[in-house]
């Protein structure tokens, strides 16, 4: 298994050199590299900072730091993409209910609803971390509303910056998300390994721990389910060769980043409310059960990144589209009548692998988190894995995009 990973490392890196001599990829992550400077400049503009004492919001800095946000200071980036990625979460959600028809809504009627969840999302989540961060002081109306206007412009000002990536660069939204966790990563790394204590038994199992869970990632990711397909149209000679190819992590880091969404939110209202109604115990007892230093908030957490991942699976890949495809198309799978009976039979594949991949996620991210539960030393450390494992599908996502733009040049013109 060690030779079988070195040996994809290896792989990978000869890629990304032979990607960077494609005039294209080098354009494209040239633009990136720029967007990612603009947002590193952004998140060191600090407002404020010598009238208000910034605090870490422990927990919600380490989630914050999956979503693109820095909460350790106020700067204009501050929120990340934490609003913007709420309301997709949100807005999928709308869209399982067929009696809302928004799929038959127009792109820009669309756009216009998912705009005002953001900015509503947004103003919640800065005056939450303003008031926070000023608690005991006395600001006016007047620095409240400019400091929360300061954050809520972030937002649009990052999401336009990823608007542009996407179009121009690699990575789309996800490489300030890589960013962030990987500024994260480092500063817990090296609090960790070098805070002056001899290199003893725990750090050498979290370095062969994290090995591992990078190891069997990168697995995950790879290995796929072939299932054969007798295709109509093509010459028997490559009929072996032709089949329907399902990875078995079908999810991708998308889950993981999700989960972490859905867990902010609703501390962010209760932190808000609790701030405005200080008097009532439930606010700050809903607080505390959704945090990650307890054992009701790992297992919210658990629970949730399980069934996500089962969910992203079937939204990656959707059964009854791929049976519609096959059939309109005269394909067919060996053995299975077109229509409802290969649906199901996709269906039945498509769970099985999905409920592996959300077993092995779950576990390499919520044991840690258990641990860290008991003992309270290694809280915070612990984080790391599921930040790992987060960078892991990012970065894969990311070299798959360069793979695609790469196909051409396989390819020798006719004339």
């Amino acid at each position: 298994m060690v030779k079988c990973f070195i040996t994809r490392v290896r792989s990978l890196i000869m890629s990304i050199m032979k990607y960077l001599k494609n005039r294209v990829i080098l354009r494209k992550v040239s633009f990136t590299l720029g967007i990612i400077f603009i947002y590193l400049l952004g998140t060191h503009l600090t407002v404020s900072k010598d009238v208000y004492v910034i605090k870490q919001l422990n927990e919600l800095s380490v989630i914050g730091s999956m979503l693109g946000a820095d909460y350790t200071q106020l700067s204009i980036f501050t929120l990340g993409l934490a609003p913007w990625m709420s309301t997709m979460i949100l807005w999928r959600g709308l869209s399982i209910f067929k009696r809302l028809e928004l799929d038959k809504k127009s792109h820009k009627k669309i756009n216009g609803w998912q705009m005002r969840f953001i900015f509503i999302l947004a103003v919640i989540q800065a005056l939450t971390f303003v008031l926070l961060n000023m608690r005991g002081k006395e600001p006016s109306l007047l620095e409240i509303i400019t400091l929360c206007s300061v954050l809520v412009t972030g937002v649009f000002v990052l999401m336009f910056l990823v608007s542009m990536n996407t179009a121009y660069g690699i990575g789309g939204f996800t490489i300030i998300i890589i960013v962030g966790i990987v500024r994260t990563i480092t500063k817990r790394f090296v609090t960790y390994f070098f805070n002056g204590t001899p290199f003893d038994i725990y750090k050498l199992l979290l370095c062969i721990y994290l090995f591992f869970v990078i190891l069997i990632l990168i697995t995950l990711d790879r290995a796929e389910r072939r299932i054969e397909v007798n295709r109509l149209m093509i010459n028997n000679a490559f009929q072996d060769k032709s089949y329907l190819s399902i990875r078995l992590n079908t999810s991708g880091g998308m889950s993981i980043m999700y989960t972490f969404t859905i867990l902010m939110l609703p501390q962010y209202l209760f932190q808000l409310l609790n701030y405005t109604f200080p008097e009532q115990i439930l606010f700050q007892q809903l607080i505390d059960m959704f945090r990650l230093t307890n054992v009701s908030g790992v297992t919210i957490y658990s629970i949730v990144l399980f069934f996500l991942t089962i969910g992203f699976s079937f939204l990656n890949i959707d059964p009854e589209d791929i049976a519609k495809t096959l059939r309109n198309s005269g394909d067919y799978i060996s053995g299975l009548r077109p229509g409802k009976e290969t649906k199901e039979y996709l269906h039945q594949i498509i769970l099985r692998l999905s409920f592996v991949n959300a077993i092995t996620l779950t576990l390499f991210a919520g044991v840690p988190l258990y641990i860290g539960v008991f003992d309270k030393s290694f809280s915070e450390i612990l984080t790391l894995p599921g930040s790992v494992m987060l960078l892991v599908g990012l970065t894969l996502s990311i070299y798959d995009q360069l793979s695609v733009l790469t196909i051409k040049k396989n390819y020798h013109s006719l004339f």
